[in-house]
């Protein structure tokens, strides 16, 4: 039994890397998408009035932009290195959460491109 458990404890020890750096990824692709839920392409059309909850943006059409498309690459890139965490491994719970991190910045990314499409020309 002893010897069964330090036969597989490297698998463990990787398997258990490799979950805190997607984990880490995961966040990170959070904190992108909570940094431009307040950039909102309506602030920027003509008739647009402010409510007292509205948040107060100085960007302009350009820099909304660059900003929005900026993010979206950022979620790709996350989504990137999550994919290079599938080569090195064939653990499958490490695969699986490759994939869900994956779909979540693919889906984040693909929310912030319609943001981008809503903005005024």
């Amino acid at each position: 039994m002893g010897v069964w458990f330090l036969l597989f404890l490297p698998q463990r020890w990787e398997r258990s890397r490799m979950l805190a750096l997607l984990h880490r990824l995961r966040s990170a692709a959070h904190v992108v998408d909570m940094h431009q839920l307040t950039e909102d392409p309506e602030n920027l059309r003509p008739g647009y009035r402010p409510t007292e909850a509205s948040v107060q943006d100085p960007m302009g059409r350009p820099e909304m932009g660059h900003y929005l498309e900026y993010c979206a690459e950022l979620l790709h890139l996350v989504g990137k290195v999550a994919a290079l965490c599938a080569e090195a491994s064939d653990d499958d719970l490490v695969l699986d959460t490759v994939s869900d991190v994956e779909q979540l910045t693919s889906g984040l990314a693909g929310t912030i491109w319609r943001k981008i499409a809503l903005l005024p020309d």
